[in-house]
């Protein structure tokens, strides 16, 4: 959980989709994010319980594409999770560290309200 891992990333997926979409008949209209977007699933190894951690990770995957953060490496799943308790400590969705006890470490789930864009 610690290493960065790059083999679970696809790239190309929006303009597929775009393609499809486009000729499919039964399609009106359809509105897609940058076709830079990446999607990132979990790893055979991960279990169930890690989809909302790369969430997270596409979601800065698309930042890095749109802003001066070009540069910036992904975070581990590890480090997310520190990052969540420390909003968590801040005062944001707080409660998440009471209804899970904690996340670091461990495999737990996590929801949509542990990420923040601001």
């Amino acid at each position: 959980m610690s290493t960065p891992d790059t083999s679970n990333a696809v790239h190309g997926v929006i303009p597929n989709l775009a393609f499809l979409l486009h000729h499919n008949d039964n399609v009106a209209a359809a509105y897609l994010c940058t076709a830079n977007a990446i999607q990132i699933f979990k790893t055979p190894h991960e279990g169930a319980h890690f989809c909302g951690y790369r969430n997270i990770q596409m979601i800065l995957a698309a930042e890095k594409l749109e802003s001066n953060y070009a540069n910036a490496r992904m975070p581990t799943i590890s480090e997310v999770q520190l990052g969540i308790e420390e909003a968590w400590k801040a005062g944001f969705n707080s409660h998440g560290m009471t209804q899970t006890g904690g996340i670091r470490g461990t495999r737990k789930h996590i929801g949509t309200s542990e990420v923040i864009k601001s």
